[in-house]
């Protein structure tokens, strides 16, 4: 069995934030305590999309990843205060190429990295050579954005082993 995670990433220092956002929206999920200025959180609406459910009622900066390394592919979808500003995904499309959907604004970047980082993250996104973004493309997003909670996190998997991660239940 690979690694496989889906996950929302809400820009904030404050674990509060999105348990109080969970509990007014009833809905059952787990949250990471904060890292690098991201809580990191799993919902039981655990799909491959982000939930419309979250994302029109999210204030602030939202990023939902999906990644896994079966299908060789990782994608991304980036929000702020409910409207998104773009998504990115790359996939195999067999041994030698990789299909790339991008529609990230601008401002999507913006609100990943620092102004310094935007060519660094531009060169993640648009590489040279497929094998390196599929191998670990994704990695080298996390790393440079900050984001520290994106290896086997999903609502099912937390789920089934909750004592194993140290979380936030919200019920």
């Amino acid at each position: 069995m690979s690694d496989f995670s889906v996950a929302y990433h809400l820009k904030t220092d404050q674990i509060s934030d999105v348990v109080d956002l969970l509990s007014s929206l009833n809905i059952k999920g787990y949250v990471f305590q904060p890292t690098n200025g991201w809580v990191t959180f799993v919902t039981e609406l655990d799909e491959f999309e982000p939930h419309d459910l979250i994302s029109k009622n999210i204030s602030g900066t939202l990023l939902f990843l999906v990644r896994t390394n079966d299908f060789l592919c990782w994608n991304f979808e980036v929000f702020l205060d409910s409207e998104s500003h773009g998504r990115y995904a790359i996939q195999a499309s067999d041994e030698l190429h990789a299909e790339i959907v991008n529609t990230l604004s601008d401002q999507a970047l913006s609100l990943l990295v620092a102004q310094s980082q935007i060519d660094d993250l531009t060169r993640i996104l648009n590489p040279v050579f497929y094998n390196a973004a599929l191998d670990k493309g994704d990695l080298d997003f996390a790393e440079l954005v900050g984001l520290e909670n994106i290896e086997w996190i999903s609502y099912f998997q937390i789920d089934c082993n909750v004592d194993d991660y140290e979380v936030v239940s919200v019920q």
